[in-house]
């Protein structure tokens, strides 16, 4: 769905291949900038009561981070593939 999602903005916006590199890389690396603020900034999520899972979040950013380019739907996809593998413990 998310992928749905991302190729229709794509499509609206008109944003040709040359561009959509650029701004997917940028876009998924301010996703992982504002999940780590809502786990570490001024106003984080009050429904991740327990270390772990803020812990689990923070892990999942900061490996995303050290790659140099990402791509949304990938950032998006291993996310959810994480969510799965953590919930399966």
């Amino acid at each position: 769905m998310i992928e749905a999602f991302i190729a229709k903005y794509y499509e609206e916006r008109a944003v040709d291949l040359a561009h959509k590199k650029n701004l997917d890389s940028r876009i998924a690396r301010l996703l992982l900038m504002l999940m780590l603020a809502r786990i570490d900034g001024k106003s984080p999520v009050e429904y991740l009561t327990k270390e772990h899972q803020r812990d689990f979040v923070r892990d999942f950013v900061y490996s995303k981070l050290l790659v140099q380019r990402s791509e949304l739907d990938q950032v998006v996809c291993e996310w959810f593939s994480s969510l799965r593998s953590q919930f399966r413990k």
